[in-house]
């Protein structure tokens, strides 16, 4: 039986602290092994333009005793989680990419600093390299409190991609026995759209239903930024974790959740769950976008309706 796994960067800095705790949280629910990796940037090694073998065998060894000491710190106690640790060398986010595929890691844990106010990640960056080529989920974090993550909310669009979007919220609300709040954002004055959104919303109801997941829907009808109704909502709604797609592809790219994602992982005080559609996944509980759902309904009630907010 394939055990959860979940690889957690480490730096040495506070973001890894934050990243470790997390992991740890998520390890306990999910019965999960972590794998804590520290990658020596080769750029460190190099001594005149030659790679110093020698330095980098001292590196290790340092870093090896670093990182034992950190992880031990924080992952050890009175409920224990299994972990290995490993030093490499390389480029940084490729190495954790690499290490990510050749363990089977099912999510990689990396912790986020605080952005200035409607700024970006930055593209060069580790986290943002790893989120942009990462074929398995990657969870930001902020906060140094680690949490449960029992409330997910799911900021969706129109796009082919929210099938895989919700493949992996059903997945990961199934092991946390999670509940799930589906948002929308439409502009006004565009009732074909509207009327989309509403339709889309009450099918994922009932996806969430057959899975026996609890589920709420709202569909916001505002003309302000798609951004900061997603963050107005997280901080109302106060969920565990955001589950967004980082990237979206097809003639929807502007109405896309993919082109505000940046925004919302810089600014979320709440941990984030991105993927791209390079993510594969065996459960897709439809056959495109959306199917038609064939079996009984547990939790839905037909009377029930969209949430729609101005």
């Amino acid at each position: 039986m394939h055990k959860y796994r979940i690889l957690v960067p480490v730096s040495f800095g506070s973001q890894s602290d934050m990243a470790l705790k997390q992991a740890r949280s998520i390890a306990l629910q999910l019965n999960a092994m972590i794998t804590c990796l520290h990658v020596i940037d080769n750029q460190t090694l190099i001594s005149g333009n030659v790679f110093n073998r020698e330095k980098e065998q001292k590196s290790r060894l340092e870093s090896e005793l670093k990182l034992a000491s950190k992880v031990n710190s924080i992952l050890s106690g009175n409920d224990s989680v299994l972990y290995e640790l490993i030093v490499t060398s390389g480029k940084v986010y490729r190495k954790i990419l690499e290490k990510a595929s050749e363990l089977h890691s099912d999510m990689i844990v990396m912790g986020r600093s605080d952005a200035p106010a409607g700024k970006k990640l930055q593209l060069g960056s580790n986290a943002s390299k790893v989120m942009e080529k990462a074929n398995i989920p990657v969870l930001t974090i902020r906060d140094m409190q680690s949490k449960s993550l029992g409330q997910m909310m799911v900021p969706l669009d129109l796009s082919a991609q929210v099938s895989l979007q919700l493949a992996k919220t059903i997945e990961l609300a199934e092991k946390l026995n999670a509940t799930v709040t589906a948002v929308a954002v439409a502009h006004p004055g565009e009732p074909r759209l509207e009327a989309a959104y509403k339709k889309r919303l009450i099918e994922i109801k009932k996806l969430f239903a057959h899975y026996d997941i609890f589920s709420r829907v709202k569909l916001i009808i505002s003309e302000r930024k798609v951004a900061d109704h997603l963050l107005s909502c997280s901080l109302k709604y106060q969920p565990d974790l955001l589950v967004l797609m980082t990237q979206q592809e097809g003639k929807t790219a502007d109405l896309a959740l993919g082109s505000v994602a940046n925004e919302l992982i810089c600014n979320s005080e709440f941990p984030v769950l991105s993927m791209t559609p390079l993510i594969k996944n065996d459960l897709y509980p439809f056959k495109s976008a959306f199917g038609s759902i064939n079996h009984p309904i547990k939790r839905y009630d037909m009377n029930d309706h969209v949430i729609v907010t101005n």
